[in-house]
């Protein structure tokens, strides 16, 4: 599978201030909800007042994506997919499984 890049700052449906220095980088590793919502979960980086961007990797067998459009300045809207590519079903048990989110801002 080849990877492939998207430019995502339009995604944000925000503007993006300019802050003083280079945007600073985040990883956090959370579990996911012990009852999944359909559309998806969030993950608030307490470091960082605006996020400019991000992604985010599942594991156990799960693929994950970032709702950009549903993001806010210090949380990101995380939204769980099955191995077969649809979103997982409401009421979803994840709480074995870590989601790794890559975040930058300030």
């Amino acid at each position: 599978m080849a990877i492939t890049w998207e430019d995502i700052k339009g995604k944000l449906d925000r503007p993006i201030g300019r802050k003083a220095g280079a945007p600073k980088v985040i990883v956090k590793r959370v579990v996911g909800p012990s009852s999944y919502a359909t559309g998806g979960f969030d993950v608030t980086i307490e470091e960082f007042s605006e996020i400019i961007a991000g992604f985010v990797v599942a594991g156990s067998g799960y693929t994950a994506d970032i709702d950009f459009a549903n993001s806010d300045k210090n949380k990101l809207r995380v939204i769980a997919y099955s191995a077969a590519g649809t979103e997982v079903a409401a009421e979803t048990d994840l709480s074995g499984v870590y989601f790794t989110v890559i975040a930058f801002g300030w």
